[in-house]
């Protein structure tokens, strides 16, 4: 069931199923559905079939939550972008079943409090590494290309988690998601924009 925002409920019912498309068997599920979800006043307002294909399982689901969530983006090229991003082994660690998402940071680094959140952080006996997403158009073609202010925001990430991680290699990357690239940024790099006192 998909709710945008103010709207009235909107109910989207994904089959899965090849029998289906296939003719081997009637879709009594969404029979079911429809006539239960109707009595409760939430008529199915939309029903698609795909296969027994996880891609097309993936690309069905994300589309309609685009479509739901964001509707004044092209959902398909949306889902296209970012399907194309998982599935790309350049970015396999990225989004690697370790993973931390979303993951909220906090350190005082000399006189600073330091606090943020970092898409994705990876965190190993080796090292940590922290990874940003960016959506923005404009692609850096090197890390020295990279917008200061990003630059700023990465190394005081790097600063916090080395207080965080002592005596663990801390490094930092930008997945710019229009490329796709993933843009990591040289040690001698964050240290130029490592955050100071005075600041």
């Amino acid at each position: 069931m998909l709710s945008c925002n103010s709207q009235p409920r909107q109910v989207l019912v994904i089959n899965v199923g090849d029998e289906l498309l296939d003719g081997i068997r009637e879709n009594g599920h969404l029979l079911w559905l429809g006539e239960h979800l109707a009595r409760r006043g939430l008529p199915i307002t939309r029903s698609i079939v795909v296969r027994d294909n996880a891609s097309e399982i993936a690309r069905a689901v994300g589309e309609a939550w685009a479509r739901a969530s964001v509707p004044e983006l092209d959902a398909a090229a949306l889902v296209e972008t970012v399907l194309g991003i998982l599935a790309d082994p350049a970015f396999a660690a990225v989004f690697a079943p370790g993973a931390l998402v979303e993951a909220p940071i906090a350190a005082v680094v000399g006189s600073l409090v330091i606090a943020g959140t970092v898409d994705r952080l990876l965190v190993s006996d080796a090292g940590v590494t922290i990874i940003d997403f960016k959506t923005g158009r404009r692609v850096p073609a090197s890390a020295e290309a990279v917008e200061p202010y990003y630059l700023r925001q990465m190394a005081a990430y790097v600063a916090a988690l080395e207080q965080v991680f002592p005596g663990r290699p801390v490094t930092a990357a930008l997945l710019y998601t229009e490329a796709p690239r993933l843009v990591t940024l040289p040690d001698a790099l964050i240290r130029l924009h490592y955050p100071k006192d005075e600041l």
